[in-house]
């Protein structure tokens, strides 16, 4: 009889977790593999993002997933061949910040970025998710050299 009262109770402390937002830590290199293996077209770029935090509409709680919520911004930097991060690059852009149930994307850091921008017919994209992977704030120097690798075709990782 014990046994049967605590399976219930050990289902319920083990299910508790399995509703919580999962997520593997996003890496250029993993970023430019799955944006090189998506249907989309994407750009990735070195430079400053900027935007007004308060155009962003708030995210009401609680949500049904998944949720966007949209503004504008501008990236001015360079966008990276395989030469470098050596082409020119000034846009607007669309920014999508998404939710995920109880998890929402909220204002980003503004700044220096590395940044995967989706190429759509309308201009470039940048998703936001709870989970990261297409913005990395103030990149480091091994980021960087990590995404040059990868598009010259050398070991992404």
């Amino acid at each position: 009889m014990r046994a049967l009262l605590a399976a219930p109770a050990l289902l319920a402390v083990l299910a508790g977790p399995a509703s919580a937002l999962s997520c593997m830590r996003p890496d250029p290199a993993s970023s430019f593999t799955r944006a090189a293996n998506a249907a989309e077209r994407y750009v990735i770029v070195e430079g400053r993002l900027r935007y007004n935090p308060r155009s962003m509409p708030p995210a009401p709680y609680p949500t049904d997933p998944p949720l966007e919520r949209h503004t504008t911004g501008h990236v001015e930097g360079n966008a990276l061949s395989k030469n470098g991060f050596d082409i020119p690059f000034s846009a607007d852009i669309d920014m999508d910040f998404v939710c995920h149930g109880t998890w929402c994307t909220d204002n980003i850091s503004r700044g220096e970025a590395l940044m995967f921008l989706e190429q759509t017919d309308d201009g470039y994209r940048l998703e936001l998710t709870p989970c990261g992977g297409w913005h990395f704030f103030e990149p480091t120097q091994a980021q960087l050299a990590t995404v040059r690798k990868c598009i010259r075709g050398q070991a992404c990782k």
